[in-house]
């Protein structure tokens, strides 16, 4: 009779589709996996990203802090410089005034 080659087609059909169910879950149970490793990867990364954004920013601030120091090494160099110009240009009147009083004592 044609029912049982029926039901068993039906079965074998059910059977069928039960695999590929199963295969569909295993696959989603393999990209779930794949996508927790990316996330976990993805949070490394976003720390490690982090870490790398704060040492930055400490060897900028002490960049600038060189900076000011530097800048403020030159003015100090600038007026110790300014300072010894003038010192020796009085050094070099107080010479000629001495000079000039040396003649007058000579004559």
């Amino acid at each position: 009779s044609p029912e049982p080659v029926l039901e068993t087609t039906l079965v074998g059909q059910l059977e069928e589709q039960l695999d590929a169910l199963g295969r569909t879950k295993q696959e989603l149970r393999s990209v779930r996996t794949g996508m927790a490793a990316l996330e976990h990867e993805l949070y490394r990364m976003s720390a490690a990203n982090e870490e790398l954004q704060r040492q930055l920013r400490r060897k900028d601030e002490e960049a600038q802090r060189q900076l000011r120091r530097s800048e403020s090494l030159q003015a100090q160099s600038q007026a110790l410089r300014a300072r010894v110009e003038g010192a020796r240009v009085e050094a070099t009147g107080l010479r000629q005034h001495l000079a000039a009083g040396d003649e007058e004592r000579r004559r």
